[in-house]
């Protein structure tokens, strides 16, 4: 099977327990010198695996690939979380409001108590300045 993209995880997952099978890196297969079409390339792949001219991807086993999952997904929601964060920062600054010179972090505890009772319409600087203190 070729490695293209992740459309091949699916069928992989599914014949793995029935079949041996041997996933090629698609660059590596470009690479091997012959004639190849979109058409034949399926009867070009087994001709160079009869061959043994392609060599296996390493592909984990399930649980490591769903640890990999996790983890990438939990990276993604850290980063998403922290554009957030820097989006709702600039759009204070392009307010002319500069939290971060009062409060080290704008979305910890004391910035979403600030950004709370601005939203609510609170305008006094000393009231906004005693929920940046701990409660």
């Amino acid at each position: 099977m070729e490695a293209t993209g992740v459309y091949w995880k699916p069928v992989w997952h599914v014949l793995e327990s029935r079949f041996e099978l041997v996933l090629a890196n698609a660059a590596h297969i470009r690479n091997v010198p012959g004639r190849k079409s979109d058409v034949n390339d399926a009867v070009w792949i087994s001709d160079l695996l009869a061959h043994g001219l392609i060599r296996a991807s390493f592909v984990p086993p399930s649980h490591v690939q769903e640890l990999r999952d996790l983890t990438r997904a939990r990276t993604q929601l850290t980063r998403e979380g922290a554009q957030h964060g820097q989006r709702i920062q600039k759009t204070m600054e392009d307010a002319n409001i500069k939290l971060v010179s009062v409060i080290s972090d704008i979305m910890g505890m004391s910035g979403r108590r600030i950004l709370k009772a601005m939203i609510a319409g609170e305008t006094d600087a000393s009231k906004l300045a005693e929920l940046g203190s701990p409660a």
